[in-house]
């Protein structure tokens, strides 16, 4: 029976873990890749600019 609850416990952290990486991956990589476009437009002087 402990053996059964241990391993429905540890699926369930191991998929909330899994889920929580995921979104900080892909997070990263929308904030990452808008970074560089906002930079890219701030160089070209398209963003802001009157």
């Amino acid at each position: 029976m402990l053996k059964k609850f241990c391993g429905q416990a540890f699926e369930t952290v191991n998929a909330a873990l899994g889920f929580i990486s995921l979104t900080a991956i892909a997070i990263g990589a929308v904030s990452t890749f808008s970074g560089l476009g906002l930079r890219a437009h701030c160089k070209r002087g398209n963003l802001y600019h009157s």
